[in-house]
């Protein structure tokens, strides 16, 4: 993460730097940043009775939508790259364009 000259001027310029990387889940505080982080629908599996598929292996990575480009961090399989939010999956419904993103 690259920050500017202008991110430490005020707290409030730090905050919403970090809120910009990691998503308005993010908590900043003066010592410590708290981070939210989803799961991937393949890790949510595992934590099910009897998973379809077996994963063992996770990574922690800040993915970015594919449509709104907002970033947000998961743990998700080591070859997935990207995710679709909430709001823009309701658009892709709405529009009838598939929501299915692949890891692969």
């Amino acid at each position: 993460m690259l920050f500017t000259a202008k991110d430490f001027d005020t707290f409030r310029n730090f905050s919403k730097r970090l809120e910009k990387e990691y998503g308005a889940n993010t908590y900043v505080g003066t010592d410590t940043a708290t981070l939210f982080v989803e799961y991937s629908p393949e890790l949510k599996a595992m934590l099910r009775p009897q998973p379809p598929a077996q994963h063992l292996e996770f990574d922690l990575k800040l993915l970015s939508c594919l449509d709104c480009k907002k970033n947000q961090l998961f743990l998700c399989l080591p070859a997935q790259e990207s995710y679709l939010c909430d709001e823009c999956s309701s658009k892709r419904k709405l529009k009838g364009i598939p929501k299915k993103v692949s890891a692969e």
